[in-house]
């Protein structure tokens, strides 16, 4: 009976906070409720249905919106009698002869309504987290989880963006438990969703998420099946990254009760739009792929419901491979486009760019690998290989140059979220011999943005020690001239979008001539990129820039060709005025 009561004050509680927008004119429901209970004096059931019901009516006839139970009627706990209640009508119970007696029977039952509101209350939010959460790992189950979905799908139909439903198998659970026991299953799973969860909230991976999006929910499907969803991913490739978090995630050994174990999992996504837009599609077509994932060979398997995907994926994860094996032989160029003075005519220093030289398809561009280098985290190796590789090029261009040369070397917002840059860096110029202020870092405006907060701290130390730092594509990106105030910034890189038309744009002409003049307030140079007519050239020259480069003065070379460069435009110390009026 108590049991009941629970439940019963559970029902009339959801009833009573009901949303009120759901009736007619904002009609107040409320519930009321009798029980009872079988004991040895009840012979039909007739009798037992006659006891609720008198309860019932007398929970109505006390004021409605309550919960009694035949034993207060018994008690007299209770306005009337039981030989007054009649169980086929609202008719207002006879008062008990004593008044006294009644008014101290209310206070009690309203006490007791009070307690047990109370205790519905708990056992209500007990038992919902029961029904909702896993004992074991504390992670939301399956229905929990669907409605997650589902609260994302709608968040997605309004911003037109992607979702994505993983199931993710543990694969030797069924040895383990043959093996060593059900209770080292148990711990792997509490550390498999311990790892999980540590592994969707990284830096790392919440940037793959599209910003006001809840992001990533881990969920326990069944006994070695994970669902995670991924709610407002940037795009579709970021899902590759995720599952490739999850599963370093899980590489390291378990130890448990001084047993070290290993184990493997396989991925099962489907993705909205494309594979559903439902929870209950996405959640089985999930599942369906997982299925898939197990069939094939080998461990860490990724199966998407969509054959493009699939290729997508595998594509991915192969550069990825290839590309930690090149790390490991440094099978990466380095190569150098001069920048020229345009007062002087001379290089005054080079902007070093990477290059893959593929073992089998040939020396790559950026274009064909960065990105995935900066999902899968690994432009931080070869960021600090390109970084070595130019200061170490710089003391070799000395010797063929009168000029102080510079190095500019790109950053990316990967390698600017490092809490060890500035270390680094400034470990390599130490160990190269290069004084911190021959180095340029450029970064773009996005990625400036995008990391302000970051960028701040370690920017302003690196400026602190001397390097430079340039704005790359400036009037492309955010354009916001206030951070040219906060940010330690030396030089701003023009677009060569704007170069391109600059003499036959007047606008394009305008808006260098601005940016020069600009600069030149602040105490900062300007490269312009992409020169490469002589017209685009005596235009810049007309406006006073300082630096450029570009096909017309030379390609991005390899460092013996940059050597050969230095040595064919061996520039005059003091150029005259006829030399430069050549370039006017």
């Amino acid at each position: 009976l108590a049991e009941a009561k629970v439940i019963a004050e559970r029902v009339r509680a959801a009833v009573r906070a009901g949303d009120p927008r759901r009736f007619t004119a904002s009609l107040r429901v409320t519930a009321s409720f009798g029980l009872a209970a079988l004991d040895d004096s009840i012979e039909e059931h007739t009798t037992l249905v006659n006891r609720a019901d008198k309860a019932l009516y007398a929970a109505k006839a006390g004021g409605r919106d309550r919960v009694y139970d035949w034993s207060m009627i018994e008690r007299g706990l209770v306005q009337g009698s039981i030989s007054t209640l009649d169980p086929h009508a609202e008719t207002q119970p006879r008062r008990d002869e004593s008044a006294e007696a009644g008014e101290a029977g209310n206070d009690s039952v309203h006490h007791r309504i009070r307690e047990l509101e109370r205790i519905a209350e708990e056992k209500a939010q007990q038992l919902d987290h029961y029904f909702a959460y896993d004992s074991l790992t504390n992670l939301p189950m399956r229905q929990l989880f669907a409605d997650r979905v589902d609260q994302a799908l709608l968040t997605a139909e309004r911003r037109d963006s992607v979702v994505a439903v993983l199931s993710l198998g543990i694969e030797d659970l069924a040895r383990i438990n043959a093996t060593l026991g059900h209770e080292y299953v148990e711990e792997m799973l509490r550390e498999t969703a311990r790892r999980l969860s540590g592994a969707l909230r990284t830096t790392d991976s919440v940037s793959l998420f599209s910003e006001d999006d809840e992001g990533a929910h881990l969920s326990r499907l069944n006994d070695g099946e994970f669902g995670v969803l991924l709610g407002g991913i940037r795009d579709r490739e970021s899902i590759t990254w995720i599952v490739k978090r999850m599963f370093d995630a899980l590489q390291e050994p378990f130890f448990v009760n001084q047993h070290s174990l290993n184990i493997s999992s396989s991925v099962g996504i489907a993705v909205y739009p494309n594979d559903g837009n439902d929870a209950a599609t996405l959640m089985r077509k999930a599942s369906v792929s997982l299925y898939y994932a197990d069939q094939q060979p080998g461990h860490n398997v990724v199966e998407y419901y969509s054959d493009d995907m699939n290729r997508m994926s595998r594509e991915q994860l192969h550069i990825e491979s290839e590309l930690l094996e090149a790390i490991d032989n440094e099978d990466f160029l380095v190569y150098f486009q001069p920048q020229i003075d345009l007062a002087t005519k001379a290089v005054s220093g080079f902007e070093a760019l990477v290059r893959w030289n593929h073992p089998t398809r040939g020396v790559l561009p950026p274009i064909e690998f960065i990105d995935i280098a900066e999902q899968s985290r690994l432009i931080n190796a070869i960021g600090e290989l390109v970084l070595r590789e130019s200061c170490t090029r710089l003391r070799e261009f000395d010797q063929h140059s009168s000029q102080r040369l510079t190095i500019a070397v790109n950053v990316s917002p990967v390698q600017l979220s490092q809490p060890n840059l500035v270390e680094r860096t400034l470990k390599i110029l130490e160990e190269t011999g290069v004084e911190p202020d021959r180095l340029e870092l450029e970064l773009t405006e996005t990625c400036l943005m995008e990391n302000l907060d970051t960028a701040l701290d370690s920017l302003s130390q690196l400026h602190d020690a001397g390097i430079r730092i340039s704005i790359d594509d400036f009037g492309t990106g955010y354009s916001a001239l206030s951070y040219l105030r906060t940010l330690p910034v030396d030089t701003l890189k023009v677009d060569r979008a704007f170069v391109a038309d600059i003499d036959t744009s007047s606008d394009d002409h305008a808006i260098i001539s601005a940016i020069v003049s600009m600069a030149s307030a602040l105490g900062l140079d300007v490269v312009a990129e992409g020169v490469e007519t002589q017209e685009q050239l005596k235009a810049l020259v007309s406006m006073d820039c300082g630096l450029a480069q570009g096909y017309y003065f030379s390609r991005p070379v390899p460092a013996e060709e940059a050597v050969a460069y230095l040595q064919e435009n061996a520039e005059p110390e003091q150029p005259t005025t006829m030399q430069l009026a050549s370039w006017k």
